[in-house]
């Protein structure tokens, strides 16, 4: 009885070696996309932290990270959406050709994606230094904390509610500054017939002893 063909039988060499093949593309893919979510979700915090300091008034530290190539894409993006033309630029601007070389060299960048992702994990390690970066971030997680916890959304309004709640009045208070006040009305001539008292009480128990 002849054995037939056993190249289908997943215990051969071939067939293991293309299913451990297709396992360690599958890792890796899996890594990929790790990587990637990561790195997206770098970019929304660090997005919504801009926004956050734009809407509290904050200076922004983008001039601080980035390089020409900020200025050349905003740039860029004007002349293609139309918003600017080359004879709109003003007298001490560049000229039309540096504006186009810079357009140029721009658009090659930009085709870059590798240079891109650098240029952005860059930026966003050096915003995760930064102090302002790191308070904010923290006051955003209590916040969310906060916000998502009803507990604690409740604790805090009592909180907030107390102190802003008016103090009542001290009556003991004013009752010893009108004390006070009378004690300070006191004429010098009392005062004075006060300590003639004094003086006379103490001459008697003086004399006595003698």
């Amino acid at each position: 009885m002849g054995g037939g063909d056993l190249s289908w039988h997943p215990s051969t060499f071939a067939n293991l070696k293309k299913l451990w093949e297709a396992e360690q593309a599958n890792v890796q893919e899996s890594q990929k996309l790790d990587q990637l979510r990561k790195e997206k979700e770098a970019e929304r915090d660090a997005d919504e932290l801009r926004k956050l300091q734009e809407e509290a008034g904050l200076l922004r530290v983008e001039w601080m990270y980035s390089g020409s190539s900020v200025g050349a894409t905003t740039l860029t993006e004007e002349f293609l959406l139309g918003k600017r033309r080359f004879d709109q630029l003003p007298p001490n601007d560049l000229d039309k050709s540096s504006a186009f070389d810079k357009i140029s060299s721009t658009k090659q960048g930009l085709s870059s994606s590798n240079s891109l992702a650098s240029s952005s994990r860059d930026i966003e390690s050096k915003l995760r230094e930064d102090p302002l970066f790191t308070v904010k971030m923290k006051e955003r997680e209590i916040v969310r904390d906060i916000y998502e916890n009803p507990l604690k959304r409740a604790q805090w309004e009592m909180a907030a509610r107390k102190r802003e709640a008016p103090k009542p009045q001290n009556d003991g208070g004013s009752l010893n500054d009108s004390t006070r006040e009378r004690r300070r009305s006191r004429s010098p001539t009392s005062r004075s017939r006060d300590e003639k008292n004094y003086d006379s009480h103490y001459k008697y128990r003086r004399d006595r002893k003698l």
